[in-house]
């Protein structure tokens, strides 16, 4: 049974349109040279392709790049994996209160030590996931099939292949694991309550008996016991092994693997790919949580920016029929007094009331009237 992901970023959508990444920003992030290349595109193309965002929010356009969003994100935000789908996601601001309240709960928890060092795990162990399943793609050499919203090889008899299917059902048994265990006082807590929901389905449960940690035996047909002391994928010819930072376990009786028939290496082999046929949408949609924690965190990680910057900074108040900034930097300028010694971004006041609700700025070229611009529509999103 596939558990439905819960939205941690839209989550309050009475009335919702399909999402979709658009080209511009997704060539900001998503460079062919990168060795993670696949493994990104795979990624967001999953997020896209499950994806849906509220109709009160902003829509993307030519703004999102006049307003520079994509190096907004990768100066501030510090994404990895998910940076086409958060610059998108920071550009579709939302434009109701509840769905902004409901971000801002959980950024305010990120600001602790504790709920950010809980989190962090989280992510690291939601991108072992993502980094065996790019493991998997680099060993298929292209082969399986991207017309879907996930990349996976074909069944064949490699052995860095099965190595990396062994460390993607490994990484998803110790993640769920590890996730239904912890608990936040905001809306992160969608994520354990999902990881808790996949623990007590019976396809995670037979996984979890076939594949603990891989450091127990494996039973196949005819009883045959094959003991891991490391993952490993195997072919007639060879064992290859790829390293475990887990502990492992004392080992009293080990087997040559390399006697195995033929048969029994293929009936392995075929077990791991039935628990992922069965595991796989499971297994990426909760991988794909990473990039939820990627904006979360990288909002978290902008208001540490502030701090180091002196920059004062507050959660907007809503209610009342008029904008009103006081001191307002651009927080682009902030990357120019990292790199020019003694440049300082000059503040700016901003004020819309029902009384004045147009302005008119003038002044000579490289004046700064774009800077001032996109200091309010980034102060806005």
């Amino acid at each position: 049974m596939d558990i439905e992901k819960t939205d941690i970023l839209f989550p309050y959508k009475k009335e919702s349109v399909p999402f979709s990444l658009d080209e511009a920003i997704s060539n900001e992030f998503l460079n062919q040279d990168d060795q993670h290349h696949l493994a990104k595109l795979s990624l967001n193309r999953l997020l896209a392709k499950e994806s849906r965002i509220s109709k009160r929010s902003f829509s993307t356009g030519d703004f999102a790049m006049d307003l520079h969003i994509p190096l907004f994100i990768k100066e501030f935000f510090g994404t990895e994996y998910a940076g086409p789908f958060v610059a998108e996601m920071f550009a579709r601001a939302p434009t109701d209160i509840e769905t902004i309240m409901f971000r801002q709960q959980i950024i305010k928890e990120l600001q602790t030590e504790q709920a950010r060092e809980k989190a962090i795990s989280i992510y690291k162990n939601l991108v072992s996931i993502i980094n065996s399943f790019q493991d998997t793609i680099i060993s298929g050499k292209g082969v399986g099939n991207m017309s879907s919203a996930y990349y996976y090889p074909p069944e064949h008899l490699n052995a860095r292949t099965q190595a990396a299917k062994v460390a993607m059902l490994s990484s998803y048994l110790r993640t769920v694991e590890m996730l239904s265990k912890i608990e936040f006082n905001s809306g992160l807590n969608s994520i354990g309550n999902h990881a808790r929901k996949l623990a007590n389905t019976d396809s995670f449960k037979e996984l979890s008996d076939h594949v603990k940690n891989f450091t127990d035996s494996l039973t196949i047909s005819a009883n045959l016991e094959i003991t891991f002391n490391q993952l490993g994928g195997i072919t007639k010819q060879e064992v290859a092994i790829t390293e475990y930072k887990k502990p492992l376990q004392r080992i009293d009786k080990k087997m040559d693997l390399l006697r195995i028939t033929p048969f029994y290496i293929k009936s392995l082999f075929q077990m791991f790919d039935r628990l992922i046929d069965k595991n796989i949408d499971n297994i990426l949609g909760l991988a794909s949580y990473t990039a939820e924690l990627e904006f979360y965190l990288g909002a978290a990680h902008l208001t540490q920016k502030l701090d180091k910057h002196g920059i004062p900074y507050i959660y907007p108040e809503y209610g009342r029929d008029s904008v009103d900034i006081r001191s307002l930097h651009n927080p682009l300028l902030l990357i120019q007094e990292d790199m020019q010694n003694g440049f300082k971004s000059v503040p700016n006041d901003v004020h819309f009331d029902k009384e004045k609700k147009l302005y008119v700025l003038t002044g000579p070229n490289d004046g700064g009237k774009s800077v001032y611009l996109g200091s309010i529509g980034l102060a806005t999103l």
